[in-house]
């Protein structure tokens, strides 16, 4: 018998999907699941939901200041090539992202900037 599981760290933050064949408990600490695979790494059991930590939002945050916007903006011949308006709508991007973590909900209702 295959028993899905998502494998938590000790606050009930999802590390990976798991799974067990047959009847011995798993190992290590576990919140069932019937598709574990679609939860999020990350998130974390609140009792009812997988709710979105600080540190995920953050992450996904920095992932897109590094990704996106300091290839326009670190790049100092690209960066000069841009108008003054699309300059200003990278600044804007930037400082939308960076003041997430101040939108009232942070970290569980976020309002995404949209990229330039």
């Amino acid at each position: 018998m295959l028993r899905k599981y998502v494998q938590v760290d000790d606050n009930n933050v999802a590390i990976c999907p798991a799974y067990v064949y047959g009847e011995v408990d798993a190992p290590f600490s576990v919140i069932p699941h019937e598709n574990p695979e679609n939860v999020e790494v990350g998130t974390k059991w609140d009792g009812s939901n997988w709710v979105q930590t600080e540190d995920l939002v953050r992450s996904k945050r920095d992932k897109l200041l590094v990704e996106q916007v300091d290839v326009v903006a670190g790049n100092s011949l690209r960066w000069a090539s841009l108008s003054a308006d699309e300059q200003s709508s990278w600044s804007t991007y930037r400082n939308a992202l960076l003041n997430l973590p101040q939108q009232e909900g942070f970290p569980n209702s976020v309002v995404w900037p949209q990229k330039p």
